[in-house]
């Protein structure tokens, strides 16, 4: 793992911004979100990197096992967030991950696109739950209705103010020939690359047929579940899996998946963020509601088989698999804008919204099935949680 010489300011530890004691952030109202561009966020002139440390774009190049260390440009103020990795790393940072393969096992051709298949055949299966739409299979635990079409939207604009508006942050946001985004959601991605670089072939895979189809004409979107086996015979050089935590039941069979579909020298990378949720503070107090959100999560989705700590061993999964030069990169999502710095608070305000919008529906999900808690008392228990997150005081965060 690359390090810098800069020191954090100790393990789990983010500046606080100077909010009075009683200060309550109050929901965004959902049309709010429909007034954020690029340029509202920040992302298009930089302007997100004057109090901000940027040095994943010296991580991101290190392409050899010996990585690079840090110019001693970094901005020294002492009020400054930090965001460096140390070698335990207990820091408040965590990551994207990108990686180089020097090596796959390929094969020949494109297999016909699956749009073929009527999407009234997946609606019919549908599950209607709490209010809510679900997926047939029972071990994805979040809907794919509207409203949570709306969210991984949102979720997305999160994605581009923690990488300064970048899609990715390997060498691939600068040109790709053959891009596969794995569990595209909404197609948001996929389609914002295939805007950006006419010159690659985009494909989109995911479960729900919830994408639109009016695209530019190098993207195409596929309904297939990738814990099956992959059908793709033509090699990408350029695999993208972001936010599918909980989503695979065996991580190491998925990368390694994504190995053999991938040509020599092509690149994969992963964007997730992991629990447990931390505090500034050090820990989260043990009677908090998000601490016992937190920790019922990770035991549920582990007695479901798929555990929402996995991202933390993304690296060594990769490298178990075969990726060569392997880049780590940490950040951090304030649970709300209570952090220094204006990507703290860009990125604080969007995570508590999204975190909100999924906290009921993916909880219901889970404490229903596993633990036979009735709705309402999930439900209850999720309005505790959600008033935390709301009040701030607890300075909680998500490693990323």
């Amino acid at each position: 793992m690359t390090t810098t010489t800069d020191e954090p300011e100790g393990p789990g530890r983010l500046p606080s911004r100077s909010l009075p004691p009683d200060t309550a952030v109050g929901p965004h109202p959902p049309e709010s979100f429909l007034r954020f561009r690029l340029s509202d966020l920040g992302l298009l002139d930089g302007d997100l990197d004057d109090d901000d440390n940027t040095e994943h774009e010296e991580l991101y190049r290190g392409q050899h096992p010996a990585g690079t260390q840090d110019d001693g440009g970094n901005d020294s103020r002492s009020d400054r967030p930090s965001i460096d990795a140390t070698e335990d790393g207990a820091t408040v940072n965590d990551a994207a991950s990108l990686f180089s393969i020097d090596d796959a096992s390929v094969a020949g051709g494109r297999p016909p696109s699956l749009w073929s298949l009527e999407t009234s055949d997946y609606e019919n299966g549908f599950q209607q739950r709490h209010g809510r739409t679900y997926h047939p299979i029972e071990e994805y635990i979040l809907p794919n209705d509207t409203t949570e079409q709306f969210r991984l939207d949102i979720q997305h604009l999160l994605w581009l103010a923690t990488w300064d508006g970048r899609l990715c942050m390997c060498p691939k946001n600068e040109s790709a020939s053959r891009v596969l985004d794995v569990g595209t959601g909404t197609g948001v991605w996929a389609m914002a690359y295939a805007d950006e670089h006419p010159e690659a072939i985009v494909t989109g895979v995911d479960i729900s047929p919830i994408q639109p189809q009016a695209v530019a004409p190098n993207c195409f979107f596929e309904i297939y579940n990738v814990e099956g086996n992959w059908p793709w015979r033509t090699p990408h050089d350029f695999i993208f899996i972001r936010h599918m935590n909980t989503a695979f039941a065996d991580w190491s069979e998925t990368i390694e998946k994504a190995f053999r579909s991938l040509e020599p020298g092509g690149y994969i990378e992963l964007q997730d963020n992991t629990f447990p949720i931390m505090s500034h503070e050090g820990a989260l107090p043990p009677n908090s509601a998000i601490a016992k959100w937190s920790s019922m999560l990770m035991e549920s989705t582990r007695i479901l088989g798929r555990p929402c700590d996995e991202p933390s061993r993304f690296r060594r999964l990769l490298e178990d698999a075969g990726f060569e030069a392997v880049v780590e990169i940490k950040r951090v999502w304030p649970i709300g804008p209570w952090a220094a710095g204006r990507r703290h608070v860009m990125t604080g305000a969007l995570c508590q919204d999204t975190s909100i919008a999924g906290l009921e529906p993916s909880t219901l999900r889970l404490f229903t099935t596993v633990f036979g808690w009735t709705v309402e008392e999930t439900k209850d228990f999720c309005r505790e949680v959600e008033a935390e997150i709301r009040g701030q005081r607890l300075h909680a965060y998500f490693n990323v």
